[in-house]
């Protein structure tokens, strides 16, 4: 396509050279066509996005609301959908990015369906149809283990406070055969499978390589784990992808469950596990971590949770405020 100005330098050529009679209908129509552009104005359609200065901003993303978070259940590693609600907080999170200007480069999720499509929903919103979604098993939510499946309240009237907030904090595994077993789902154990394989190995084997596999990756699957255990299985993705790619300059955008972000900014923080497991992360609330002054802050709030996440305070359930900066910028 020719720009306004090429192409009248171009047709007052045409009409400087005689022409057969087809290049004289050509040019002819090419006159017209010209008239009518110039009508249009060009900005309704033909923005172009400015470039994104780098960052190396992390954003920490809980999930929209899933069924089980509005039937109040613990869900661990169960596969439950967004209600509409939460397919909302995925919209609202994605409105407050882009009116912050923040570009994603690179997205981490877990292998559970309500952080996916929750990073579908903010990409999509955000127009970054292109930016690569990476999914881990070691983002999923923390595995409840036979408290799986329960109502909150109805249990803790069952066991009492005490009773309840320690099999919370330690829960009784999980029965291998479970209905609530993830070891019984084929997406999770190839997940599994696919992580624990050797590098250069050819991952498109035959059937019974993968199902040898899979089956070594069910045995791996937890059956509970206490808060400490979902710090020691999360750190090694901020470690060796997500913290990476901050340095080389991109920003990150990390959607998990909210005992994983937990866990996950426990570990990176030195944050001491008593405020941790209080630690508020509501769903579809963007926080922003900056690595290279530690601070932690919310998205859209007027203070940071922390100046310094290492070891300072942080908001806990029954308050606390949230700070408003905004991550990769356009330019």
């Amino acid at each position: 396509h020719l720009e306004r100005r090429d192409s009248m330098i171009v047709l007052l050529c045409f009409s400087l050279v005689p022409q057969p009679a087809g290049l004289r209908r050509w040019s002819a129509a090419a006159r017209r066509l010209a008239q009518l552009t110039r009508l249009r104005p060009p900005e309704d359609e033909c923005v172009i996005d400015p470039p994104c200065a780098p960052s190396g901003d992390i954003i920490f993303l809980r999930h929209g609301e899933s069924e089980w978070n509005a039937a109040n259940r613990f869900t661990g590693w169960v596969d439950v959908p967004l209600t509409q609600r939460g397919e909302a907080e995925a919209l609202d999170a994605a409105a407050q990015l882009a009116a912050a200007g923040v570009c994603v480069d690179v997205c981490y999720t877990s292998t559970l369906k309500r952080t996916i499509k929750t990073a579908w929903l903010v990409l999509e919103a955000l127009d970054s149809f292109n930016t690569p979604v990476e999914r881990r098993w070691r983002l999923n939510e923390r595995m409840y283990g036979a408290l799986t499946g329960l109502n909150k309240d109805e249990t803790r009237r069952f066991l009492g406070e005490s009773g309840f907030e320690e099999l919370r904090r330690v829960p009784p595994p999980l029965e291998r055969g479970s209905c609530y077993d993830p070891a019984r789902s084929s997406a999770v154990t190839a997940s599994l499978a696919v992580a624990q394989a050797p590098s250069g190995q050819n991952r498109a084997g035959g059937a019974a390589s993968r199902e040898g596999g899979e089956a070594a990756a069910a045995a791996e699957v937890p059956r509970a784990e206490s808060f400490e255990d979902t710090t020691a299985r999360v750190l090694p993705c901020w470690r060796d992808e997500i913290l990476p790619a901050a340095q080389a300059g991109k920003t990150v955008l990390v959607v998990s469950s909210k005992n994983a972000l937990r866990s996950l900014i426990a570990g990176i923080s030195g944050l001491p596990l008593e405020d941790a497991v209080h630690l508020d992360v509501p769903n579809g609330a963007p926080l922003i971590f900056r690595p290279e002054d530690r601070s932690l802050t919310l998205l859209g709030s007027g203070e940071p949770l922390a100046s310094e996440v290492v070891p300072a305070p942080l908001a806990v359930d029954e308050g606390g405020g949230g700070g408003g900066t905004a991550s990769r910028r356009r330019g």
